[in-house]
């Protein structure tokens, strides 16, 4: 095993003072946070041809017993005896970290790869973490012993990188928690650079309209640092911490990094794709994820006011770190509306379509004074729409179709509907229309409601608590 070299242990010396000042005030400011169990976390790397040696530093721990989870392909899983107590409360099966007032436990385990000459080595999962706790900042040392060159990403800043005799180190910092690792054969120039993201190229210049537009995204779900890597010789990889993509899919490759952070800020599933990808477009006032997503939420933006689309948006961003779902979509919207609606549970069910947005009144509909029916009335492009078959059926009537027309009759009046025709049919004599009086939803035909009032004549009460549906014959006889 090689040795590290005076230089680079002055090097590690100088750059940890420098870290714990710089950091010390962050790490103060997150304690106070009694509900979230955090810790602080500095790691050594040593890479060979044949393996990562990992020396993990937990620091700031708290006094709670707290469960350690190993990277899945680890080995060698031991106490890093740095100091008299490092190990202290780590258990006998090296699981854990019993319940004390030790704060800083150090372990070490080491994760077998290939050494490959390609350009390109991802390394997935590769730092040990602890359940149900969160790293507030991360110091990662990286010293390579096999001399290759060439560029490691983690995500967080690279603040510092030297070629020695025996190894190349770099050194990484930030805020927040690792989970992967890359290393690529060519160094790229930094061609931006910011607290939120850095942007490497080889040659090719970013926009700055480009720039400020992730700024802006990143900076709107306040994700941590963030590395994009710029290159036409990789395949796309979207990290939690980075993006390696093609310059001409770097807009797709950063919507895809941004959807993936809200399934971490919200309790959510893959199930829950058009859920996201609708709150995500609301919180960013963008169009998000699939096509079948943005037009749902366009569908949204069209029906409701800007007072409407804020209270939703705040909503939506209230329940960060809670359930999110078409359930929690369709609460919100009715919290703020008023309206119940199947939009988003119909379209989470849908593939590539759009179900209509069918706000459904409140009022319970009564027909001829004691019918109450189980549907509701909706609100569709700005008109109310009934359910026509179920209130036709209870005023008398037979209500049936085919491909070609709708059909409402009873022993004196016959009508026919054509599906695609400004007409209908009355006792055998035509009317023309200036548009088709009702929209098929699924099994159901829903009619305008000024269309059936003329047409059928009938009248409507609307109460805030009931719609009254009676024949105006019905009232003309009881009024005699």
């Amino acid at each position: 095993m090689k040795k590290i070299t005076k230089a680079l242990v002055l090097l590690l010396l100088t750059n940890a003072l420098l870290i714990y000042v710089h950091y010390q005030e962050a790490n103060d400011s997150t304690k106070g946070n009694i509900d979230q169990l955090t810790y602080d976390q500095e790691i050594e790397m040593i890479n060979r041809n044949d393996e990562l040696i990992i020396r993990h530093h937990f620091s700031n721990l708290p006094q709670n017993r707290l469960e350690i989870v190993w990277p899945e392909e680890s080995e060698q899983r031991t106490c890093h005896l740095e100091g008299e107590d490092t190990c202290s409360r780590l258990d006998n099966h090296v699981t854990a970290f019993t319940e004390g007032e030790e704060t800083r436990q150090s372990i070490s385990y080491v994760m077998p790869k290939n050494d490959s000459t390609v350009e390109g080595n991802m390394f997935t999962s590769v730092y040990a973490t602890l359940h149900k706790a969160n790293a507030n900042t991360t110091i990662i040392h990286l010293a390579d012993e096999i001399n290759k060159g060439g560029m490691w990403i983690t995500g967080l800043r690279e603040v510092g990188n030297k070629s020695l005799d025996l190894i190349d180190y770099t050194l990484f910092l930030g805020e927040g928690a690792v989970p992967d690792l890359y290393w690529q054969r060519k160094r790229r120039n930094i061609v931006y650079s910011s607290d939120r993201v850095t942007i490497y190229s080889s040659n090719q210049s970013v926009h700055p309209e480009e720039v400020q537009k992730i700024e802006n995204m990143l900076t709107i779900i306040d994700a941590p640092h963030t590395t994009i890597m710029l290159s036409d010789e990789h395949k796309l990889i979207t990290s939690d911490r980075f993006i390696i993509t093609e310059k001409k899919q770097m807009n797709i490759a950063v919507h895809q990094y941004v959807l993936n952070q809200f399934y971490k800020m919200y309790e959510t599933s893959i199930e829950d794709k058009l859920a996201v990808e609708i709150a995500a477009s609301f919180i960013l006032n963008e169009e998000m994820g699939a096509e079948s997503s943005r037009n749902a939420y366009n569908v949204l933006l069209s029906h409701l006011t800007s007072v409407e689309i804020k209270q939703i948006t705040d909503k939506i961003q209230e329940r960060h770190g809670q359930a999110l779902d078409a359930g929690v979509l369709t609460q919100v919207f009715e919290e703020v509306t008023g309206y119940q609606t199947s939009f988003f549970t119909k379209n989470s069910q849908l593939d590539g379509q759009t179900y209509p947005l069918l706000l459904e009144s409140p009022q319970v509909i009564i027909v001829s004074g004691t019918d109450r029916l189980e549907k509701r009335a909706v609100v569709m492009n700005n008109q109310v729409y009934y359910p026509i078959s179920v209130v036709m059926k209870k005023l008398g009537y037979t209500v049936t179709w085919n491909d070609h027309s709708l059909y409402i009759e009873n022993g004196t009046r016959k009508y026919r509907f054509p599906m695609r025709d400004y007409f209908y049919v009355y006792n055998q004599k035509r009317y023309a229309t200036q548009s088709i009086p009702f929209e098929r939803i699924e099994n159901e035909f829903y009619f305008v409601e000024s269309a059936m009032i003329r047409i059928f004549q009938l009248e409507i009460k609307k109460t805030s608590k009931d719609i009254e549906i009676m024949p105006i014959a019905i009232l003309s006889e009881g009024d005699s």
